[in-house]
C-alpha cells in the first residue's frame, strides 16, 4: 500500500454533486439534510479488459443502519479501536473477488483545497493471500481520508479564503460521513463522503 500526494492545479470542481462526469451518483443515495462533497476525480486513462468487472459502489455501514448513512469522521479516524470494523455490516464480504481487478487507486480531493489531492493503491489480494474484505477496505480508505484531514489540521493544505468547505472555520469531523467508494472509471475509485449541514458543531 503507498500513498502519494498530486499537485494538479487548475481542475474544476463540480458544482453541485460528486462525479456528474461519470454518469455514477445515481448510484448512492444522499440522505435528507446532507450534501454530497464535490470531487473532481481523475478519471482513468487504464483500460480494462472486457473480462474486468469493476462494482460500481462499495458502502460502508453499521448492521443496526439503512443504506447510505455511512460512518461518521470522527469514528473512522478513531478505527485503532476496531470497534468500527467488529460493527460493520457485511465486514466479512470480500467485495472486489471476481472483479478481476488486481489494485484500485482510491483518490481523494476536496473542495476549497485547489491543487491538491491524495491517492492511495489498495490490493485486491492482501500479502498473506486473503482476498480483500470491506472490512479491510474501510481501514484502507479511512486511513486515506485521516491523512487528508491530519494534513489539514497541521496547515499543509489550506483551503481558499471563504470557502464553505473549508475544513477548519466552516465544516468539522462530526459533519462528514464516510459512505463508501464510487467507481470513476478504470480502476480509480473515490471516497463518497456526504456532509450534514443539519447538525452545527
Amino acid at each position: 500500500m503507498e500513498y502519494s500526494d498530486i499537485h494538479i492545479g487548475g481542475f474544476t470542481l463540480a458544482a453541485d454533486s460528486t462525479l456528474t462526469a461519470f454518469g455514477k451518483p445515481s448510484a448512492v443515495e444522499v440522505l435528507a439534510g446532507r450534501v454530497r462533497v464535490p470531487q473532481d476525480a481523475t478519471r482513468s486513462t487504464m483500460t480494462l479488459p472486457t473480462v474486468i468487472a469493476p462494482p460500481t459502489f462499495v458502502g460502508f455501514d453499521f448492521y443496526d443502519q439503512p443504506c447510505f448513512v455511512g460512518i461518521e469522521m470522527r469514528e473512522v479516524m478513531a478505527l485503532a479501536s476496531r470497534s468500527i470494523q467488529n460493527g460493520l455490516g457485511g465486514s466479512s464480504d470480500l467485495v472486489l473477488r471476481g472483479s478481476g481487478l488486481k489494485q484500485i487507486s482510491v483518490v481523494l480531493r476536496w473542495p476549497g483545497y485547489s491543487g491538491y489531492h491524495i491517492e492511495r493503491v489498495v490490493n485486491a489480494v492482501e500479502a498473506d493471500g486473503r482476498p480483500l474484505s470491506r472490512a479491510r477496505l474501510l481501514v484502507e480508505v479511512s486511513e486515506l481520508v485521516g491523512k487528508f484531514m491530519e494534513r489539514v489540521r497541521l496547515g499543509k493544505m489550506t483551503a481558499t479564503s471563504g470557502s464553505e468547505w473549508d475544513l477548519v472555520n466552516a465544516i468539522h469531523p462530526g459533519q462528514i460521513h464516510l459512505v463508501g467508494i464510487l467507481h470513476v472509471g478504470g480502476n480509480v475509485y473515490a471516497p463518497e463522503l456526504h456532509v450534514d449541514v443539519a447538525t452545527k458543531i
